[in-house]
Formats: C-alpha cells, sequence, structure tokens
C-alpha cells in the first residue's frame, strides 16, 4: 500500500509539472491561435528570438499597451503598437483570436478595444511573429495565405523588409505617425511618407504643410541626399519593385547590408527622421543620419526662388536670390528673415516680344536639389526639354535629371539648396534682357572666332608638324657639342673620356667616349659581339680594358629619326635612375657616328624573371584576360591550389581582381561591392570588360624580317629582334612589341606619331590616385607628433596639438629666433666693417692715382698703344700678368671643378621675432591657445593593452555630446574656444547658434567661438578639408604602369 501511495504521488508530480512546462511554452510561442491567448504577464517571441510581443507601459505613464519590441535590448524599443489611440486602463487585457477569426485586444469586461478588423475566409486563423518584426494574421491550414499584417499597418518605425506602396492614382501615402511624446503613444501632429506626384520622393509633414522633403528618386538614391551613397548601392539600400501591381502600385523596400543588424528608421515626436544601427559591440544604438540636420534641409528655408547655400559661415547669410532675381522684402532679408523669398526683376516675354534679342532664355545653376513640384514629361526625337519649356509659357524652369529624365517646373520654384558635391543642375527661364540681350548674335559670333581659332590653330599645327624636322635638326645644331664644352677628365681605355656639359642636352652632366675607344672595346663591331638589332640601329656587346662590360647601341646611319631618338634617350635615360632601369654610361658622338652606351645585362631582361619565358606580353593585366577570353583561367592558379578545394575561390578573386582593374573609374566597383563579392557565394558577378589595350601577343601574331640590313624607322614603335647571348641558354628569337595600342580602321590617320590620347592611355601624362589611409592623420592625433594626443590644445585655425608637442615647438622656435638674431648682429657687423674696409681701400686708391698722374713723367693709362715685351711687363712698375691658365681658372664658374667652383655668400635676412603655427604658418603665442575637451564613449569600457614594460596605450572612442553619436575622421568638428567642448559640425549648427550656450556646461558662447577642426594629413597630403595634391609629379610612363605620386605644396 505504501508502494501505492509513492507511485500515485510519483504520477502526480509529474503530471503537474508537464501542466506547467505547457503553461510556459504557449506563453513563449510565437503564434496565438483560438487555443492560445496571450495575457498579462506572456509575450510572444520570434523564432530567432529577436523580436517579442507583449503588454507594456510606456515612461512616466500607467496605460497598457500592446506593442512589439527588440527582445534582448535595453533599454526597450518599441517599433509598432497596437492600440496607440485606446489604451488599457489596468492589467487584466488580453490579446487573442476572435470568435469570427479577427486579432483582438480586449479589456477586463471583454470589451473589443482594438481589432485587425478584417474578413477571413473562416474563423481558423492563427498570428505569428516573425523574425523580421512583422505580426502576421494568417489561415492555419495554409498559412502562406495571409489576411492582414502590421507591416502595412506601421506606426512610427520603419524596419528592413517592410514595403511602403505607391500608387499616383491614390496619392499621398503617409504611413509613418510618431508618438505624440515618449510617454503618449497616440499619433501626433507630424508625418511622413511617400508623395508619387511627379517623381517619387519622401516627405515630412506638419499637419498638412512640409518640413522636409528627399528630393525625387533617380533609382538609386534620392537626389537631395548626395551623401545616401554612403550607405546603398546596386546590391542593397532602398530598392523600389518591378514590375507595378495591376492597379500600378509598386512598393519602396529596404535591404540590409548584413541581415543579422538590427537597422531602424524612426520619426521622433518633433518630426525629425533618423536611422540607427544596433552596435553589438558596445551595445547601444549608432545614429547614422538625421533629417533635417542642417538649416538649409528645412523645408523652403530661404523662400520662393532662392538658394540655400549650408557652406557658409555663421550669420553670412546662407540665402541668395537667383540671378536675374531680388528680395520681395528688402528690409526683412536685411533682418535675416528670407520668408519673403525672391521676385523677378524683368517680366517674362513669353514669345510676346518681335525683337530676337529680347526673348527668354535660359540660365543654368549647377549642384542644385532640384526645386518641388516638379513635373517629369516625356518628348519626342524631334525636340529636347529645352524645347518643351520654351513653348509652355508656364514652364519656369527645366532640368535633364539622371535615372529620371526631363523635368519641368509650372509653379514657383521653392526649396532649393546648394550641394558641394551635387551633380544636378536647373536652368532658370529669364527674359532675354537679364541674359545680356543679343544672345543669339553673341553665340553667333562666339562660333565665328571659335571656328577662326580652331583653323588658325591647326594650320600652326600642320605647319609646325611639317617642318618639325627642319626645325628640330635647326634646335639640336644650337645644342651641339663644341670643343670649348669639353674638358678632360680620366681614362677608361687608351683614350681619353670627355665630359658633355650638361646644359648642352639639359640632362646631367654625361661622359663622351671617343669612337676609338667604343671600336676597340667592341672589337670593331665584330659580329660576334652583336647583341641584337632594330629599326634604329644594332646593339653590340663590349669591354673596356679593366674588365667593364658594356652595351653599345650604335644607331643606324639611314634612320630619318635616329637624331630624334638619339636626343631623347639622353633626355630620359640620363635622368632616370632606379635598380630596376639599364643605367647610361655614356654617348659617343663622332662625324655621322652617334652611339649610345648602357650597363651591360647579362641575365636577359626583367620580365624574364616576372613572367614565363613562353610567354611575351606587356602587363600582367592583359595576360589575364589572353587567358579569360580564352577560358582558361585556371592556368594562372598556383599549382598547389588547383590540388585543393580552394580552385572555385581563387577563381572568385581573381573574376573581382579584373572588376577592379577595369579602364574606366566608373566600371570599378567600390569596396563595400567588393566585400560582398567575396563573401557572397551566390551572387552573380558581372563579366569584366576588355582593356584597352592589353598587348598580349604571341610570337606568331606579327612576323618581320629584317635579314641583317638597316631599316630606316619612320614612327616611334620601335621592334627590336634580339640574339641571346651566346653564354645564355639558347632560346627562340622573340619580337618585343612597345605597348602601343593598334589603331582601329575607323580611328586610323596618317600621322607618323601616336597622339596624345593614345600615348595618355598608355601611362604618360598627370594621373591621380586615392591616398591610402596612412596618409590622413587621425582626428584625435597630434599634428606634431602624429599620436594621440594628450592634453590637447587648439590653435584658433583650428590645428590640434599635444600641450607638451606644442610647448617644445614653442621653445625650439624661441632658440631659433635667438640664433638668427645673432646671426643677423654679426652680420650686420661684418657688413660695416666690411664697408668700412672698402671706404678706406677706395680713399687710398684715390690718393695713389692722385700721386701717380701729378708726379709721374708718363701716366700709365696716357698711352694705350705701348708695346709689352715678351716677359709680359709694362715697365718697371708693373705687374707680370697672370698665365691663361690662371686667368680661365679665376674667371670661370665651372662647378664640376672644385677648384674653380665659386664661392656663394650666405645672408642671413632679418629673422622674426615672434613665434608661428607649426601647421598654418601663422603669427601663434601660448595665450592664443585653448585646452580642448573631447567626451569618451562611457558606455564603452576601456581596455588597456600592456605593450611593453615601458609603454602603453589605451584605445579610446570619442563621442559628440549632442547627438552622442562616435566621431570619426569623416566628420566634421567644431570646438568651442569658450569652454572646450567638441561637437560635431551639425550639432553645432543646429542648436547653439540659437542657444547661444555651450549643450554641456551652458556656458555662452559667441560666434568667434566656434573653431573648426582642421582635418589633415601625415606627411603625403595637405591639411584642408579637400586631401588632394595640387601637384604631381611623373615618375615613369611608357608601358602603362608609370607612377604618379602627389608633391605636397
Amino acid at each position: 500500500m505504501a508502494g501505492f501511495n509513492r507511485n500515485l504521488t510519483l504520477v502526480t508530480t509529474l503530471l503537474i509539472f508537464h501542466q506547467l512546462c505547457s503553461n510556459v511554452s504557449c506563453s513563449t510561442s510565437n503564434s496565438i491561435t483560438r487555443n492560445h491567448t496571450i495575457r498579462e504577464g506572456d509575450s510572444l517571441i520570434s523564432a530567432d528570438e529577436s523580436f517579442e510581443l507583449g503588454f507594456f507601459t510606456p515612461k512616466n505613464s500607467t496605460l497598457r499597451y500592446v506593442g512589439i519590441w527588440y527582445k534582448n535590448i535595453e533599454p526597450q524599443t518599441v517599433v509598432w503598437v497596437a492600440n496607440r489611440e485606446k489604451p488599457l486602463l489596468d492589467h487584466k487585457g488580453a490579446l487573442k483570436i476572435a470568435d469570427d477569426g479577427n486579432l483582438v485586444i480586449v479589456n477586463g469586461q471583454n470589451e473589443t478595444i482594438w481589432s485587425t478588423n478584417v474578413e477571413p475566409e473562416s474563423n481558423n486563423t492563427v498570428a505569428v511573429l516573425f523574425k523580421t518584426g512583422d505580426l502576421v494574421l494568417c489561415s492555419d491550414s495554409d498559412r502562406r495565405k495571409w489576411y492582414w499584417e502590421s507591416f502595412n499597418n506601421p506606426t512610427d518605425t520603419f524596419l528592413p523588409g517592410m514595403r511602403v506602396r505607391v500608387n499616383p492614382s491614390l496619392g499621398e501615402n503617409r504611413a509613418f505617425i510618431p508618438w505624440k511624446s515618449e510617454s503618449d503613444p497616440s499619433p501626433g501632429k507630424y508625418s511622413m511618407g511617400i508623395d508619387p506626384v511627379g517623381s517619387l520622393e519622401i516627405v515630412i509633414w506638419e499637419g498638412e504643410k512640409r518640413k522636409w522633403r528627399s528630393g525625387p528618386w533617380n533609382s538609386a538614391i534620392f537626389t537631395g541626399i548626395p551623401d545616401m551613397l554612403r550607405f546603398t548601392n546596386y546590391i542593397y539600400g532602398f530598392k523600389l519593385s518591378s514590375p507595378p501591381d495591376r492597379d500600378g502600385s509598386v512598393y519602396f523596400t529596404y535591404v540590409a547590408s548584413d541581415s543579422s543588424d538590427f537597422l531602424r528608421f524612426w520619426i521622433r515626436s518633433d518630426g525629425v527622421e533618423e536611422q540607427f544601427r544596433w552596435n553589438k559591440d558596445i551595445r547601444n544604438w549608432n545614429l547614422l543620419q538625421w533629417k533635417p540636420s542642417t538649416e538649409c534641409e528645412k523645408y523652403n528655408r530661404c523662400g520662393n526662388y532662392s538658394v540655400c547655400d549650408d557652406s557658409k559661415e555663421f550669420d553670412s547669410g546662407k540665402c541668395s536670390c537667383i540671378d536675374g532675381f531680388e528680395p520681395v522684402h528688402q528690409d526683412q532679408w536685411n533682418n535675416r528673415d528670407f520668408s519673403g523669398g525672391c521676385q523677378r526683376r524683368v517680366p517674362l516675354n513669353c514669345n510676346q516680344s518681335l525683337v530676337a534679342d529680347q526673348e527668354d532664355g535660359f540660365t543654368v545653376l549647377k549642384g542644385i536639389k532640384v526645386p518641388d513640384f516638379g513635373s517629369v514629361v516625356l518628348h519626342n526625337n524631334s525636340e529636347t526639354c529645352k524645347d518643351v519649356c520654351a513653348r509652355d509659357c508656364s514652364c519656369k524652369a527645366y532640368a535633364l535629371v539622371v535615372g529620371i529624365g526631363c523635368m519641368i517646373w509650372t509653379r514657383d520654384l521653392i526649396d532649393m539648396e546648394h550641394f558641394e558635391r551635387g551633380e544636378n543642375s536647373i536652368n532658370i527661364r529669364l527674359a532675354g534682357s537679364k541674359l545680356g540681350g543679343g544672345k543669339e548674335n553673341s553665340a553667333l559670333w562666339i562660333i565665328v572666332f571659335c571656328v577662326i581659332g580652331a583653323f588658325l590653330l591647326g594650320l600652326c599645327i600642320w605647319i609646325l608638324w611639317k617642318f618639325k624636322k627642319s626645325f628640330k635638326a635647326f634646335v639640336w645644331k644650337k645644342k651641339d657639342i663644341t670643343v670649348s664644352d669639353i674638358i678632360e677628365n680620366r681614362d677608361y681605355s687608351s683614350s681619353p673620356i670627355k665630359v658633355l656639359v650638361g646644359d648642352q642636352v639639359d640632362t646631367p652632366d654625361l661622359p663622351i667616349f671617343s669612337f676609338d675607344s667604343v671600336a676597340s672595346a667592341t672589337g670593331d663591331f665584330a659580329e660576334e659581339n652583336k647583341l641584337g638589332q632594330g629599326r634604329f640601329g644594332t646593339v653590340y656587346k663590349g669591354n673596356f680594358s679593366e674588365g667593364r662590360e658594356i652595351a653599345v647601341k650604335r644607331l643606324s646611319g639611314k634612320s630619318k629619326q635616329g637624331l630624334e631618338e638619339f636626343k631623347n634617350e639622353i633626355l630620359l635615360i640620363a635622368k632616370l635612375q632606379h635598380r630596376n632601369l639599364v643605367r647610361l654610361l655614356g654617348c659617343c658622338i663622332e662625324d655621322n657616328e652617334k652611339m649610345l652606351l648602357y650597363e651591360y645585362m647579362p641575365n636577359k631582361s626583367l620580365d624574364r624573371f616576372l613572367f614565363d619565358e613562353r610567354t611575351d606580353h606587356g602587363s600582367l593585366i592583359g595576360y589575364a584576360w589572353h587567358l579569360w577570353s580564352q577560358g582558361k583561367t585556371k592556368e594562372m592558379i598556383d599549382p598547389i591550389v588547383k590540388d585543393t578545394r580552394d580552385v572555385t575561390e581563387a577563381m572568385r578573386c581573381i573574376h573581382v581582381g579584373m572588376l577592379c582593374t577595369q579602364d574606366s573609374v566608373i566600371h570599378r566597383p567600390n569596396m563595400g561591392s567588393v566585400l560582398l563579392m567575396l563573401e557572397s557565394q551566390t551572387s552573380q558577378l558581372p563579366p569584366p570588360r576588355q582593356p584597352t589595350f592589353h598587348s598580349f601577343l604571341n610570337s606568331g601574331d606579327i612576323e618581320l624580317n629584317f635579314d641583317g640590313h638597316d631599316v630606316a624607322s619612320v614612327n616611334d614603335v620601335t621592334f627590336t629582334t634580339i640574339t641571346p647571348d651566346s653564354s645564355s641558354h639558347p632560346t627562340p628569337n622573340s619580337i618585343f612589341v612597345a605597348n602601343m595600342p593598334q589603331r582601329h580602321s575607323k580611328n586610323n590617320n596618317d600621322l607618323a606619331y601616336f597622339t596624345y590620347d593614345e600615348k595618355k592611355k598608355l601611362g604618360y601624362g598627370t594621373q591621380r590616385e586615392r591616398l591610402g589611409r596612412d596618409s590622413i592623420k587621425p582626428f584625435d592625433a597630434c599634428s606634431l607628433c602624429l599620436k594621440p594626443f594628450i592634453d590637447p590644445m587648439c590653435c584658433h585655425k583650428g590645428h590640434v596639438f599635444c600641450r607638451e608637442c606644442i610647448l617644445e615647438c614653442f621653445l625650439a622656435q624661441k632658440k631659433d629666433i635667438q640664433r638668427r638674431l645673432a646671426a643677423h648682429s654679426s652680420q650686420k657687423k661684418q657688413d660695416k666693417d666690411e664697408e668700412e674696409e672698402r671706404l678706406m681701400l677706395q680713399k687710398a686708391r684715390e690718393l695713389d692715382e692722385f700721386d701717380q698722374q701729378n708726379h709721374s713723367a708718363m701716366p700709365r693709362n696716357s698711352d694705350k698703344n705701348h708695346n709689352e715685351d715678351k716677359n709680359g711687363f709694362h715697365g718697371a712698375n708693373s705687374v707680370k700678368t697672370t698665365s691663361f691658365e690662371e686667368e680661365a681658372l679665376r674667371t670661370m664658374k665651372a662647378f664640376w671643378l672644385p677648384s674653380a667652383t665659386p664661392a656663394a655668400s650666405v645672408r642671413v635676412d632679418a629673422p622674426e621675432t615672434h613665434t608661428v603655427c607649426p601647421e598654418g604658418k601663422e603669427k601663434l603665442k601660448l595665450k592664443n591657445l585653448f585646452a580642448i575637451r573631447f567626451t569618451e564613449d562611457n558606455s564603452e569600457e576601456e581596455e588597456t593593452k600592456t605593450k611593453s614594460a615601458s609603454s602603453s596605450s589605451y584605445d579610446k572612442s570619442y563621442i559628440c555630446p549632442s547627438c552622442k553619436v562616435t566621431l570619426t575622421n569623416t566628420m566634421s568638428l567644431v570646438a568651442l574656444s569658450s569652454c572646450g567642448h567638441v561637437f560635431c559640425k551639425k550639432c553645432a549648427e543646429k542648436f547653439m547658434p540659437v542657444d547661444k550656450v555651450c549643450l554641456v556646461c551652458d556656458k555662452p558662447c559667441k560666434d568667434r567661438n566656434f573653431v573648426g577642426l582642421k582635418k589633415g594629413g601625415t606627411g603625403f597630403a595637405e591639411h584642408d578639408d579637400h586631401l588632394e595634391a595640387k601637384e604631381y609629379k611623373h615618375l615613369g610612363s611608357g608601358s602603362g604602369l608609370g607612377l604618379v605620386r602627389p608633391v605636397k605644396t
């Protein structure tokens, strides 16, 4: 009996435990059924536990609502509210499936206060919370049949995966309405949605009045948000569905770059839209952008026919009328009240004038956010967008917008903003008199002068080209070598070596070898010493008596361009010095013989080591394209990789590499796209474009046979047949073809040389390249030591220094000023002494001359025709003249002879006695510096990384104390000289000019206290907001692989 009781107790316990587990599992499931109701304390959780649905109470409130929020994020972030207009007054509410199949909220008296209010086909329905945060009411028997979803009935938050309906026939879709306040979820006075009239754009309304708009959608971005390209590309970002539904509806969606990220767009109760991303590391929301964020982004900030420019400084007048317009109320405009806008100075004629000069015309505004209420129009092929606007008297302006087409405006031009990097332009209609009058005749005269100028320019070019040979020969003859330009130097062989003066050929000093010495070194140009032959001559191997090996290029006497090529090689190769370039040792010029002496390369050319000997090509890109076009891409993969499973990944890397090295920048993917291409193995990659010049030629592609004869060359392209050295391994003769483009038949011409455009495609000319990350100084680094600053100090120009660094800099400047003052004082004393000595010598000379003229029987200068004796004496009192050599050494300025080098006098100018900023070079004193204070991100735990026993560094992150956004190098920062606090530029422009106090310490501040912190470089870039070099130095060319590096100015 006792055993039976124990068994009964065990069974009862198991039943109770099972019932409890069932209750728990029901309260945390992801669906609501007829038998499962959500009550107070219960919740509905998505399958991936990202979102949670249940009852909640807002901050500073006692009312209860049903909503959806992120499950594991604190503080609670609500993204959707069901009963926002009818809250529950107690904790007795429930969320359930009603008898008619609708999802309803009931109070303690079982009264329905909210319902999905649809008509399901049956009452066998279920409500499911998906991992996207979407609550769906669907059929329990067929979960694919949906009757209602929360994504189609949003409140104040837009989530990835939502679809916002756009239908011009239905008008504006004000889908998102913010809370009235943070404690009241009921609808506020603002709304956000899509305006489909004209071209699609996002609009924020305050009641019926517009507060902000995004600008038209151009199929990639909203044109009024040019920085939107930072958050979107062809893979992710905002997208518009296609094709439209049967009723013409399309849908805006947003695709996140990482599906695991929590991303949300939210409209605040004050009508400001914000975009957030959840930072998993610091467990906080990062603010990516907000609109409107500046004064000029506010709707129609400057009134009609006016442009707002945010690049202007505080209180300098951001608004300006369009050309041809003037303020409606000048007195209000002077008081910075721009609401009245602008008006035309001269009314439009609209084709009513009989005088052609008075017809209406158009003036262009570039980099503009196009006005509101534009219309997209279609026009036939026989007319332009300008014609469409010109024939419509109500048309005020037109624009051709990329991705949209022709847009015209028939209403007043409102809400225009100037962008520093904007691409859109708009053409404003003006009366003919405001365009300067006689524009048609002026345009005609401009055309006539342009035609005449082009004809004269072409004639001059033709004359220069026709007689260029004679002209170049004349110039070269003027620079030919004379006997006086050759000076004995040293001996390489039995014959002396001469030195060619640098200014004769515009090169550094170059040794000249005699013909006999070169002939002796090459065995009288023996056939066995012949290395190769080309159109400009033959190359021989030579040995000087001391054992030095050389390569001699003997120019052919039959070459029509031998003299030009000789000069070019001297000018170019003598200046280039690189360990991978053959060095020019000297030259030989005697009679018609012209020879160049190079350093001999016994191990063949460099490309034989970089590439397989079977391959003859100009560059790696050309080689890759050759294999790609023939379907042999795998041949580029290392055999070790081929034997593994990584072949597919290697093939994808080669594909991405070819996309990144395409000729045009617009065809290359950005770094975000490259990362997606490499990480995603399922996405289809676009095919690469063929390089313009890949110069990959097999030995069978070109057949040239010189038969050992000299061939005259008339082109700048050189074909050289190379015969291998007898000491080398025997290889077939190869043909090296210069990396020059082959002209297509339609581009062919009769020019004997390649044009500048053709050469530029090979690397000639100036090029630009993007600076690396290491060339940009971090914003939290000292401008002197380039390390994270300690006790930062800032000047009024915005340069930031460590306190210790700037003090040491000032001390060094003071010492240098004292040193230069002492040197200047010593120089002044020396000048005074020299002047006194000069006066004394002059006085002594005058006395001597007076004495000679009064006491000598025959003055020295009276007889200019007297004869000198053979020893060079004038008389008993004369001084012996110097020899010719001594006189030459005394008078000739020869910088290569130490004994004849003139001594340059060094002058020390009077130094400035004040210290300067080491960055801006303006006057700067210690009292002009002020300490700045960055706000550290306290939410992130600082980690100390010990590098060594003597050094340590701290990784700190700083935030704007106003918007809490993490500060980065891409942001513009502003410091207050009154207190030192640092803010982002957007917050500084938005709040402080109005409040006139610091947002942190409430200390009063004025406009002069706003100091923009300078961005800077580490030596490869200038200090400015635009890190772009203004001068470029060409370091290589000719093969398409030339390097261009910016030179700091």
